[in-house]
C-alpha cells in the first residue's frame, strides 16, 4: 500500500538546538512548521532558507498537507552551484559585523522571546537578548537580511560558496550539513522556487 508523503499532525523529530532557527511553529504552511526527515536527511526551511542534516531517523509519513520536496531542489542547486564555485569562504561572525542598529522588529526591543509576557525569561532569537539588531547585512557583493545572516551564523563553522553570476540560490556547508540561502536581491525568486515545490505530494 502507498503512503503520502504528506502531513497535518507533523510526527515528533529528533534535531539540534539551531534547527530552531530554520522553521516557524506558527506558520501557515503546515510542512514550514517543525523540521521532517526525507530520504536519509533532516530538512526545515521557513520559505527563504532550505537547510538539510543527515540523520538515521526513518522518514516523515505526511498526510493530507503537501511537503516541500527539498530533496531534489537541494541537491540540483548544490551540484549546479559546485560547477561554478570559484571558493568556499568562511561566513562572517556576527560580530565582525559592522552596520547601524535598530529596534528589532520581533521583540520591540523587549529583549524577550515573549515581549508582553512579564514572566518570560527567554532571550529574543532574533536579537540574541539584545533588544536591537543590524537589518541588512553585506558582504562580498551580497546582502541578507539580518535574519537570514543571523541564522546562518548560528550553524556549525558555516561556509558560503562564492559563485561567477550564476543566478541562484547560495549554497552553504557547515559541520553538520549543508543548506541553501538567497541574497535580498534575488529573495523574491527565491520565495516562488520555496512556494512551488510544495505543490506535487509525493508518493511513497
Amino acid at each position: 500500500m502507498s503512503k503520502k508523503k504528506n502531513s497535518a499532525n507533523l510526527p515528533s523529530t529528533k534535531y539540534p538546538e539551531y534547527v530552531r532557527l530554520f522553521f516557524d511553529p506558527n506558520e501557515p504552511r503546515i510542512p514550514l512548521r517543525q523540521p521532517w526527515v526525507e530520504n536519509g536527511y533532516l530538512y526545515a526551511t521557513n520559505g527563504r532558507i532550505g537547510i538539510r542534516i543527515i540523520t538515521k531517523q526513518p522518514d516523515t509519513i505526511f498526510v493530507d498537507s503537501h511537503v516541500p520536496c527539498l530533496y531534489n531542489l537541494h541537491n540540483s542547486i548544490l551540484n549546479r552551484a559546485h560547477e561554478n564555485i570559484t571558493k568556499w569562504k568562511p561566513w562572517p561572525k556576527v560580530e565582525d559585523v559592522k552596520s547601524e542598529q535598530i529596534e528589532c522588529d520581533q521583540c520591540d526591543g523587549a529583549k524577550k522571546l515573549h515581549p508582553k509576557c512579564d514572566d518570560c525569561t527567554h532571550d529574543c532569537p532574533n536579537c540574541d537578548g539584545t533588544g536591537r539588531i543590524i537589518p541588512e547585512v553585506t558582504f562580498d557583493d551580497l546582502t541578507f537580511k539580518w535574519q537570514y545572516f543571523h541564522a546562518i551564523a548560528s550553524l556549525p563553522e558555516p561556509f558560503y560558496g562564492a559563485q561567477k553570476g550564476i543566478n541562484l540560490p547560495i549554497p552553504i556547508k557547515f559541520r553538520d550539513g549543508s543548506a541553501i540561502i538567497m541574497a535580498n536581491i534575488r529573495a523574491n525568486i527565491m520565495a516562488n522556487i520555496m512556494a512551488n515545490i510544495m505543490v506535487n505530494p509525493k508518493e511513497k
